[in-house]
């Protein structure tokens, strides 16, 4: 068992700074997991086992390839950060996802995948046990736009014959930051900003981003 005694709202009124995560030695597959929250300042109460622990947030990102899973856009990376009732992070998954279609440019310009990093890939099929063993014990979805993200988790689930399990509880962030006006804009770099959360370099990364909502979120 790893823990940090750093607490979520000392670290929220740190400085920005810029964290750098090298995603070029990094396997497309990442569970259970291969990067430590620490990256993402967030205290942790992570058993690196894999061991499942009863929590209560999984705050989701994932990357795809464009806007519309009705239109037949997939997914392309996904992520998860599971957080307990103190918000500290109990497990974490990451994976690239083989869409079992190209990648736009214009989208790969937007989040830096491209067609021949998701060559070797899984695909969602492939990597369903283990999301579903990450989602398990988790009471809240929670995601910054969520409407965007759980549109295209159940797409993917409905894909693989699996309907999204109706016991979770829906958090959005973004509309949380516009209620509360936390900011001019409700993007998620805004959001972060506002809140003196460490800006990180490699925006529009999966992992990246849902880390950063997790912080959103505490």
């Amino acid at each position: 068992m790893i823990t940090t005694s750093v607490s979520l709202s000392r670290l929220a009124r740190e400085p920005i700074m810029q964290v750098s995560v090298d995603f070029s030695e990094t396997p497309g597959y990442v569970c259970f997991p291969k990067l430590h929250p620490d990256f993402l300042g967030i205290s942790t109460n992570c058993d690196f086992t894999g061991s499942i622990i009863v929590s209560s947030f999984a705050v989701l990102d994932v990357e795809t390839t464009g806007l519309s899973a009705t239109q037949g856009d997939r997914v392309v990376e996904i992520a998860v950060v599971v957080l307990d009732e103190q918000f500290r992070v109990v497990r974490m998954f990451d994976s690239l996802v083989h869409p079992q279609r190209s990648i736009p440019p214009r989208v790969t310009r937007i989040h830096g995948i491209s067609n021949h990093d998701i060559q070797q890939a899984p695909t969602f099929a492939d990597l369903l046990p283990d999301l579903m063993n990450c989602f398990a014990g988790t009471t809240h979805l929670v995601a910054h736009n969520i409407s965007f993200d759980l549109g295209f988790l159940r797409a993917e689930l409905l894909a693989c014959g699996v309907q999204m399990p109706r016991s979770f509880a829906h958090l959005c962030t973004m509309q949380m930051a516009r209620r509360k006006r936390v900011a001019s804009n409700a993007k998620l770099s805004t959001v972060a900003s506002a809140l003196n959360i460490p800006a990180v370099a490699n925006a529009h990364r999966a992992i990246v981003d849902a880390g950063i909502t997790a912080r959103v979120l505490s």
